[in-house]
């Protein structure tokens, strides 16, 4: 079985708000979903870092040694049966003011209440990432 690992931001505040990745009509690439992370997956030889520096760097031009409040909190694992593979995703989370500075250049900003992000249409797999960051800052 196939592995596609991935490394994703996730910027939330103190307010319960969090910002995601608008997709459906901003990004080149083919969609169902509306909404996500930032972020993106593993390059050959890439660590998990070095591609979440890239990432970031990528859609939202900041370096994340600049990104003062960066840390990791978890990794999920789910399989895809769609696509016949495992899914690792590597959740990094940030303060919202950490990157007000950010340039999107991939996607568009929506800043959000968590509890109004699970109404969009996004995977059922990133629901669940938003339910574990609310009750991890609750």
């Amino acid at each position: 079985m196939k592995l596609r690992r991935v490394a994703l931001i996730v910027p939330i505040n103190n307010n319960f708000e969090v910002i995601l990745q608008r997709r459906k009509g901003f990004i080149e690439k083919q969609t169902d979903k509306d909404y996500g992370f930032f972020g993106g997956g593993l390059e050959e030889g890439e660590s998990v870092k070095e591609a979440l520096k890239r990432e970031v760097m990528e859609e939202l031009t900041l370096d994340i040694n600049n990104i003062k409040s960066l840390k990791f909190f978890k990794t999920f694992k789910y399989y895809n049966e769609e696509k016949d593979m495992e899914i690792e995703l590597n959740v990094f989370l940030c303060e919202i003011d950490d990157v007000s500075q950010m340039d999107v250049k991939e996607g568009k900003p929506a800043t959000l209440k968590i509890e109004e992000a699970y109404e969009l249409n996004i995977s059922q797999m990133d629901k669940k990432v938003l339910k574990e960051i609310y009750n991890h800052i609750k």
